[in-house]
């Protein structure tokens, strides 16, 4: 419902009560919900942490045991893992827990799994620029949830292949998947990822050249990651009003600077190294764009580097940044 703060209380009491009672099953589902309430916060640092010790503690011989959930714990695990280490810009030692994920899912023939794993393998190529494995594994995680009628992942699988779409140029393909992820979670109060959803619609917006209809939408995403504390997401939302100020004509610079150093300052503190670069691209374009030539380099050179040190090859030749 995207209250992570409400979760993980509930999650830390669950996980005292099953200490208490020395229930190893209680600790690993209040672990896998605490891990993933630190990750809506965007603490990925600590969200990595718990689903670690979770993944040693669910070894081979626990791999088909559900505990009582619909997704395999080693399954969830492994998948938040990976897509914690992605936000990080730890994309290659993320894709081999995200590959285990899969692996186990499918030896088990557990569609629920298998979605959870192809979301995580998706949103890590997604962040990464690898827009041909995203889209594959996230087309598979939307044609699981109609098939198999999984409502609650169909959200976060539909707006995450929705933007894909976008990056892809994809645009018609992209808004009816976009809006029906919106109408869907709201049908269904779920609120996770909802500032992302409405980020990535507006994205598409942008895209199509309608950067007003895209405005309200961003302030609204990020009126919920602040009502939320999701930091990360706020973090996101914000990168995106300095790209709308950025690209008016004229920009409105001032604005679109302060969107962008906020922006980066808040995931410098969280370590998502792949937002800190694309804040530094977005400052580099402004720059450029303002006749601000040394400050421009500067931050091309800074953006540059840090894509090529994680390997988002994509966004280095995206706008031209090279």
């Amino acid at each position: 419902m995207g209250e992570p703060e409400e979760a993980m209380r509930a999650a830390r009491r669950g996980r005292v009560i099953g200490e208490n009672l020395d229930d190893f099953a209680l600790q690993i589902v209040a672990d896998a919900y605490l891990g993933w309430a630190h990750h809506s916060l965007g603490d990925c640092r600590k969200a990595t942490d718990l689903f670690r010790q979770s993944v040693l503690r669910l070894g081979p011989d626990l791999f088909g045991e559900r505990f009582g959930q619909a997704a395999i714990p080693a399954v969830f695990a492994r998948a938040r893992l990976a897509w914690c280490l992605a936000e990080l810009g730890e994309f290659g030692e993320g894709c081999l827990y995200g590959e285990e994920a899969m692996q186990i899912a499918e030896a088990a023939d557990q569609p629920f799994s298998v979605v959870v794993a192809s979301i995580s393998l998706g949103s890590l190529s997604l962040l990464k620029g690898d827009l041909a494995k995203a889209i594959a594994a996230l087309e598979h995680a939307v044609s699981l949830c109609r098939v198999w009628n999984i409502p609650t992942w169909l959200p976060t699988a539909a707006s995450s292949l929705g933007y894909a779409y976008v990056l892809s140029g994809r645009l018609t393909e992209a808004f009816p998947l976009l809006e029906e992820a919106i109408n869907l979670a709201a049908s269904m109060k779920i609120g996770y990822h909802d500032a992302f959803q409405l980020g990535w619609l507006s994205e598409g917006l942008l895209a199509d050249h309608r950067s007003e209809a895209a405005i309200p939408l961003v302030e609204q995403a990020l009126r919920l990651a602040r009502e939320g504390r999701r930091r990360g997401q706020e973090a996101c939302a914000q990168l995106l009003l300095g790209d709308i100020a950025s690209h008016r004509d004229p920009p409105d610079a001032g604005t679109a600077e302060d969107y962008y150093r906020k922006a980066m300052a808040l995931a410098e503190q969280l370590g998502m190294r792949p937002l800190v670069a694309h804040c530094h691209a977005g400052l580099a374009k402004l720059y450029r764009r303002t006749g601000k030539r040394n400050e421009s380099d500067e931050h091309f050179r800074t953006a540059t580097s840090m894509y090529r040190e994680m390997g988002m090859t994509y966004w280095l030749g995206r706008d031209s940044l090279i």
